[in-house]
């Protein structure tokens, strides 16, 4: 089950935490469109444009967000581009929880997506170093210390796996660029698995949301 708060203002931690699943986003708006939405204390010239609103937000929060359990970030300027000087903003957000599953793909072998009579369905690829413990078996400390290594590989996975019954998982694929040269890595591929019936580029569909007010 979702559980957040998905109305919050300047400067705060912005947090989605789910038990089981991961995050799609759907929908995001980072500025005002009301006068009494995180109004609390904040002086009435700066609640008065209420037509304020951040095209980016969406694409922002998405490519933070989707295919993750939990996913965090400062809501102000630093993450998100203002939209309107001198007015006090929110970030508003609507999403969903998806079922999904997790394969993990170390460097140099290849892996598999399976979904038997059912397709797949990418949320999330990443490849590089999260932690000091995956795919770590015969590797010196040198190649584990650096757990700061992170790509996206979203879109070439989806471009190769979506819609098919299994997909076989490289790290040499011809796009991947190497994030942190001397470091071992791996895929991580965030995925899920849905009746060919129903598949289609948008499979939102069964799903548990949460939209605060």
């Amino acid at each position: 089950v979702c559980t957040a708060s998905a109305v919050m203002h300047n400067h705060y931690w912005y947090l989605f935490r789910i038990g089981t699943g991961v995050i799609k986003i759907r929908s995001a708006n980072y500025g005002r469109t009301n006068g009494y939405t995180c109004s609390a204390g904040v002086p009435a010239e700066q609640r008065t444009n209420v037509w304020c609103n951040q095209p980016e937000a969406y694409s922002i929060l998405s490519q933070r967000c989707d295919g993750s359990q939990y996913c965090e970030l400062n809501v102000g300027p630093e993450q998100f581009p203002d939209p309107c000087a001198n007015t006090f903003k929110y970030l508003n957000t609507s999403y969903s929880c998806l079922h999904a599953d997790t394969s993990v793909t170390c460097e140099h072998e290849v892996g598999e997506l399976n979904c038997g009579a059912g397709v797949i369905k990418v949320f999330r690829a990443t490849y590089g170093r999260r932690d000091g413990t995956t795919c770590t078996s015969g590797r010196p400390p040198r190649q584990l210390v650096n757990v700061n290594c992170f790509q996206s590989r979203t879109l070439q996975i989806s471009n190769s796996c979506n819609g098919k019954n299994s997909c076989s998982l490289t790290t040499s694929h011809p796009s991947f660029s190497d994030p942190c040269y001397g470091t071992y890595k791996y895929l991580e591929v965030t995925y899920g698995c849905y009746p060919a019936s129903k598949f289609s580029t948008t499979i939102w569909f069964s799903v548990q949301e949460r939209i605060p007010h």
